[in-house]
């Protein structure tokens, strides 16, 4: 997910009540204040750091989590993803390559939402719901914390 890289540099956020109130406008999302979210930025073999990351977080299904990795580009957008963990007893066809396709290009200007321009998967209401909610929560904290154009707002730990 972050071609180039030799090592990586690991991001922790923990958005403060402000932060999260900030992202939460026009968004059908808000962060839960003190709640720890990884990045994973890519360095090359010189230690600079590549365009990008990746972000790696869990949402609850309906028998368990659902642990996605969420590869970003330089402006945000959803280059890659996949499923980490899953241990749902329906909704299988999420973890496929077929409907994880329909995430790829969705940026912070995007709804990122389900019946709007994601299609969720009949039978997998709770599957198809962790894995928006997670590409949603990566592009928008990406966009909030790690953009170069980010506001500070947050406890981060490089």
């Amino acid at each position: 997910m972050l071609p180039g890289t030799k090592s990586v540099r690991i991001v922790r956020i923990r958005p403060t009540a402000a932060a999260a109130d900030s992202i939460a406008r026009g968004r059908r999302w808000r962060p839960e204040p003190g709640v720890e979210h990884k990045f994973y930025v890519g360095r090359d073999a010189t230690g600079l750091e590549l365009p990008g990351a990746v972000y790696i977080h869990g949402h609850v299904g309906k028998h368990g989590p659902i642990h996605l990795a969420v590869g970003l580009d330089s402006s945000g957008m959803v280059h890659d993803l996949a499923v980490m963990s899953y241990i749902e007893q329906r909704g299988r066809p999420v973890k496929e390559p077929k409907y994880l396709r329909q995430y790829i290009g969705k940026g912070v200007g995007d709804p990122v939402e389900l019946g709007n321009d994601i299609v969720g998967i009949s039978g997998a209401t709770f599957s198809s719901t962790a894995v928006t909610n997670l590409v949603r929560q990566a592009v928008d904290l990406y966009a909030y914390y790690l953009a170069p154009r980010a506001t500070a707002g947050a406890a981060t730990t490089p």
